[in-house]
């Protein structure tokens, strides 16, 4: 038993070291999830995938003013899709492609940046509603640290 204990303690140390050298969250998983908090209407999860500088230049004096103002205008939106696919509609995000790009202003100047093209399809729900459909977006990312944060969408 006693055998098993330090090769078992070794493999764990090394995942958890090799975690916190290269872990992170990749532009990708970044534009992924940020699509996704819109369409499930979580402000609170969208802004926390947002670069600084894009929180700054929201014109709110808060955090929770801007998360709640967010959150309205998910909810908004949420409701129209609501209104075109049905109350249960499903939706599915794509990102089609990530590659580097230029910085999209002074304030990111110099550092790395990603463009994210994204697809939203939808889908209706029930007997009555077949409707599909779909959206194209395109996200900036900007690398901060190990993580990427959305620079602009």
């Amino acid at each position: 038993m006693n055998k098993l204990i330090k090769p078992i303690a070794t493999v764990g140390a090394l995942i958890i070291i090799c975690t916190l050298l290269f872990g992170g969250r990749s532009a990708e998983k970044t534009a992924s999830k940020f699509m996704k908090s819109l369409m499930e209407a979580d402000a609170k999860e969208a802004y926390s995938l947002m670069s600084d500088e894009l929180k700054e230049s929201l014109p709110y004096e808060t955090k929770k003013v801007a998360i709640h103002s967010m959150q309205e205008n998910f909810d908004d939106a949420i409701e129209g899709y609501k209104d075109i696919y049905g109350k249960r509609w499903k939706y599915k995000v794509h990102v089609i492609d990530v590659y580097e790009c230029e910085a999209i202003s002074d304030e990111y100047e110099g550092r790395k940046m990603m463009k994210a093209e994204i697809e939203v399809t939808h889908k209706g729900s029930g007997l009555l509603n077949k409707k599909e459909g779909s959206d194209s977006d395109t996200l900036y990312l900007v690398k901060d640290g190990r993580n990427w944060y959305v620079a602009d969408f």
